[in-house]
């Protein structure tokens, strides 16, 4: 629906078309930063699954599953 005094509202993806060409962007411009985000939250998760078995042995004040574990073998 057009306003009253006739002018033309832009959608939404004319105006990120525009800022995109305005910018000059490249694909990578947009892919580069979301493969990053998305490699931090591969870390963020392994750090998780980690941390998920230190705070059990904290909390029984045992660390004898070390031993046992895949992840933290190499510290006993």
């Amino acid at each position: 629906m057009k306003p009253a005094d006739g002018s033309i509202t832009p959608l939404t993806r004319d105006l990120l078309r525009r800022y995109w060409r305005v910018a000059e962007a490249r694909p990578w411009h947009f892919v580069l930063p979301v493969g990053l985000i998305l490699l931090a939250g591969v870390f963020e998760a392994a750090s998780f699954s980690l941390l998920v078995p230190l705070t059990d042995a904290v909390s029984e004040n045992s660390f004898d599953f070390l031993g046992e574990s895949a992840a933290f073998g190499w510290l006993t």
